[in-house]
């Protein structure tokens, strides 16, 4: 191959087809769906609003030959416990009442996929259980809690093919990474399944996987020791991990029992973000690299057939739990726009060229690395799939290195093979408007020239990359250009917002009562239709809490809905109580922009929570800032509450009434996100939100551009002063993005931007920093004490519109920038400069405008000395008067 940077000495891999082995536990099952945890609730939404894109992105994620290529899908048996991201809805809640599959996406995706890729297997996995099944346990022991778990596994399996038709091929009986397998749990489960009597189709023939472990395979041990137990489970399923033991391998070699990667990471970095960290978007814990890496190295290492993305669709809104981490991102259902990620490509590598059923050939994979819940420090990294008929070879190889990799591969004994290799390549680059230029692009084609019944080819791959070489024709191979879908242009979820829950009954029916644009975090809200009207009513009771997943405690009940971008408005909701109790709440929340910032409630932003004995409190995050009594309470009657915001001036309302309001300017600050309802654990009602503007003549900016700190908005100043920033493209996903920009002491940063604002977002901890505007010193010593993940610790307001620029220099602490938000009233949902006045500096670019700059080299001068706009000071007496005659009109 010409052209090509030196390279170490070449590697020889060899293809015998007299040794591709014959062990049935060696064939490709493909790659994987793992939808459960609320990650696929907003699919519902695009295929109410806009069902052409839905199908599109399913084709992408399902089509054989044309996007990810999806083969397997396996759905969580949902129990109202959030199961990491978001509660999936119970399919059973009660025993005496029909199982209800409409429940939550799973079953209708599962439906729809079907349709796309006939040929795809189905799975079912609980995280927890409902509290009827724990209570079988303990009134009736072991046998009583065995026949009241399997009664809602056979009823809702019942209902999925009543519903959908759908037959499942598989079950995981055990509970999603148990501490230990339960294998009495999963012999007996396995034995009754085969002797149900009139199951809806052949039960007999779903096949077991067992144990979903992460960290351990205890079910291997003991499938070594118990012949019964063995011949219960057919598929040993593992989870974050490549390696499998001695157990393992002495069950695939000798008994022929298939091994899975039963649930595996997709990459979680945004390549034209991260790229600017690590100079190509493709490396780094949990990217591009490594996730294939994983996948390459889990079969000569575990001998796992099947790796499972969790998940492989992101349709929960950001701020969720380990988001983002996806093929496809689909969270913006009010405009129907979504984004292919670089994880669909990883996926096409894989699955474009070999399909389910091709035959893994063992003598020629090869990994090697460390493993940390990732591949680390690899040589080389390949993988060989042979078809059912020999006339086709496909090898993915990876290379995490920076150097190039060489190989010589040796066919012999395979004369039906085609003659031509072609190679499809993905590497990255620094360019974060040229990021994606070189995903999955058509390579090289070669001749193999035969000698004395063999034959051979080069591979050259370059460092930080993904290639595939494969005798199958390529069609067109040129990213993605290959998807002629135009996709819809991302848009703001414009104020006023109004739902009064009052949907077509067979509308209602098909989304299992669930309303537009909420994801629950816990409890269960749906809507219900009565002689009253139609109201949202949250489900979940304290008789009825189901058993948690081991790993994650269910908050109590709370939903978000809407646009993160919102950031001045205020959100209305008029509520019923259930009961009387005096632990008996409802809420309304503004600003929500994490679940994970306050893991164990995830309360997010500011909520104003109404008692059912007429206590009011006013939160933020956790915490309590003002509490009261409501005058001449009556828990009977329904009582409208709302809470609202301007920068930082918050008032809580109640039937017409001003409660509070105060003005929170000595705290950092969530300053924008969704709304949010609450409710204890009662069947309280919600009826009519409203979410819109305060009704004020008043400058205010309703909603916010923002910006990462990978931005080329941004320019990290490490070689004017002794400190330096570190950039990270894979940091926690507390961040927006999973990415921030760590400084030391001595660090400098600056911004252009146009706009009447600016909110830095972060944690900080003592921070002590120099503040200049427009070459202004703005502050000498700006102290931070703390600020959380996604909090303001910095914010200028009501400064004049126009082009300004913002430095900033690190004196002392500790100072974790993630990103910045730019008040605006614009309705364009992307920072764009071609829609703002042009910069009389001519210093900045967005990254709508897709020039190619090299942002490495990209510079952006001081601005000079232009004074900053004057601020505007209201107080709350004044500014309060105005809004509380507005609100309560």
């Amino acid at each position: 191959m010409e052209g090509q940077p030196l390279v170490r000495k070449t590697k020889q891999i060899i293809i015998d087809g007299n040794n591709i082995g014959e062990n049935p536990a060696n064939i490709w099952r493909g790659l994987g769906f793992v939808s459960g945890n609320n990650s696929s609730r907003l699919l519902m939404d695009y295929k109410t609003n806009f069902p052409e894109v839905y199908d599109e992105i399913l084709k992408l994620l399902f089509q054989q030959g044309y996007g990810a290529g999806l083969s397997h899908l396996k759905l969580e048996m949902g129990s109202d416990v959030n199961s990491s991201s978001g509660t999936e809805p119970c399919t059973k809640r009660y025993s005496d009442v029909k199982a209800n599959v409409h429940r939550g996406a799973g079953f209708q995706l599962a439906c729809d996929a079907k349709k796309i890729n006939p040929n795809l297997t189905l799975d079912l996995l609980r995280w927890g259980e409902p509290h009827w099944v724990t209570e079988a346990f303990r009134k009736g022991g072991i046998e009583g809690g065995y026949e009241a778990r399997y009664k809602w596994f056979r009823e809702t399996l019942q209902s999925a093919y009543d519903t959908f038709g759908l037959e499942f091929d598989y079950i995981s009986p055990d509970a999603n990474e148990p501490e230990k397998a339960d294998t009495n749990w999963i012999i007996w489960f396995s034995e009754k399944l085969k002797k149900e009597k009139n199951p809806p189709y052949d039960f007999s023939k779903i096949k077991i996987v067992a144990s979903d472990e992460v960290g351990s395979r205890t079910i291997a041990s003991e499938m070594m020791r118990n012949k019964r137990l063995r011949n219960a489970v057919d598929v040993i399923g593992l989870h974050y991990t490549t390696y499998g033991d001695i157990n393992t391998l002495q069950l695939h070699d000798e008994f022929h029992k298939e091994i899975w990667y039963s649930e595996g990471i997709a990459p979680c970095n945004i390549p034209w973000l991260s790229c600017r960290a690590d100079g190509n978007g493709m490396t780094g814990r949990n990217g591009a690299l490594d996730v294939a890496n994983r996948i390459i190295n889990s079969f000569p290492h575990g001998q796992m057939v099947m790796y499972e993305f969790q998940p492989a669709v992101s349709a929960y809104y950001d701020g969720s739990c380990y988001a983002p981490k996806q093929l496809i991102t689909a969270n913006e259902p009010w405009s129907g726009n979504y984004r292919i990620d670089i994880g669909l490509w990883v996926s096409a590598h894989f699955t474009k060229f070999a399909r389910a059923g091709w035959r893994i050939i063992p003598d020629s994979c090869f990994g090697d690395g460390e493993e940390d819940h990732a591949i680390w420090n690899t040589t080389h990294n390949y993988m060989s799939m042979i078809s059912p008929d020999k006339k086709h070879l496909t090898m993915i190889f990876s290379n995490d290195s920076n150097i190039p990799r060489s190989y010589f591969v040796i066919v012999k004994n395979l004369p039906e093979l085609s003659d031509t290799v072609y190679t499809v390549e993905t590497s990255g680059n620094n360019d974060p408007y040229g990021f994606d230029d070189n995903w999955f692009m058509a390579n090289q084609r070669t001749k193999l020239h035969r000698m004395d019944g063999e034959a051979g080819f080069t591979v050259v791959v370059k460092p930080y990359s993904i290639v595939t070489a494969t005798t199958m024709e390529i069609d067109y191979i040129r990213g993605d250009e290959a998807f002629t879908k135009e996709i819809p242009e991302s848009k703001r979820l414009l104020f006023p917002y109004v739902d009064d829950f009052d949907y077509p009954t067979k509308k209602m029916e098909n989304r299992g009562n669930a309303p537009l644009y909420t994801t629950d975090q816990g409890g269960a809200f749906e809507v219900v239709r009565s002689k009253k009207g139609c109201f949202l009513e949250q489900k979940i009771t304290k008789d009825i809490l189901p058993t948690n997943w081991r790993f994650r405690g269910t908050p109590n009940p709370i939903t978000c809905l809407g646009d993160d971008k919102w950031s001045n408005y205020q959100a209305i909701i008029e509520a019923v109580f259930d009961s009387d109790s005096p632990s008996n709440y409802v809420g309304v929340g503004i600003r929500y922009n994490s679940a994970v910032t306050c893991p164990e409630t995830s309360e997010s932003g500011l909520c104003l929570r109404l008692y059912a004995d007429g206590k009011w409190e006013l939160r933020y995050m956790n915490d309590v800032l003002k509490d009261g009594i409501v005058k001449d309470f009556q828990y009977d009657m329904p009582h409208k509450i709302g809470i609202g915001a301007i920068d930082t001036l918050v008032l809580c309302f109640a039937d017409g009434h001003s409660l509070y309001e105060t003005k929170l300017d000595d705290i950092p600050l969530i300053r924008s996100g969704r709304v949010s309802l609450c409710s204890a654990y009662y069947q309280n009602r919600f009826a009519n939100l409203t979410i819109q503007p305060i009704d004020i003549p008043l400058p205010m900016q309703l909603y916010c551009y923002r910006e990462d700190c990978m931005s080329p908005m941004v320019r990290y100043l490490k070689d004017e002063v002794q400190g330096t920033w570190k950039l990270n493209g894979m940091a926690s996903y507390q961040f927006y993005n999973r990415t921030c920009a760590e400084s030391s002491a001595g660090a400098m940063m600056e911004i252009r931007f146009y706009g009447c604002g600016i909110h830095l977002l972060g944690v900080a901890k003592e921070l002590d920093a120099v503040i200049w505007i427009d070459g202004q010193l703005y502050s000498s010593s700006y102290q931070v004490t703390e600020s959380r993940y996604r909090e303001a610790f910095f914010s200028l307001e009501h400064i004049h519109l126009g082009w300004h620029t913002l430095r900033l220099g690190v004196r002392h602490g500790q100072l974790f920038f993630d990103c910045f938000e730019i008040p605006t009233n614009d309705v364009w949902a992307e920072y764009d400069t071609e829609h703002f006045p042009p910069d009389p500096k001519g210093e900045t670019e967005s990254f709508g405008q897709k020039k190619g700059i090299n942002l490495r080299n990209a510079t952006v001068p001081l601005a000079g000395a232009a004074a900053a706009g004057a601020a505007i000071a209201f107080g709350v007496s004044k500014l309060g008067k105005i809004i509380k005659k507005k609100m309560n009109q």
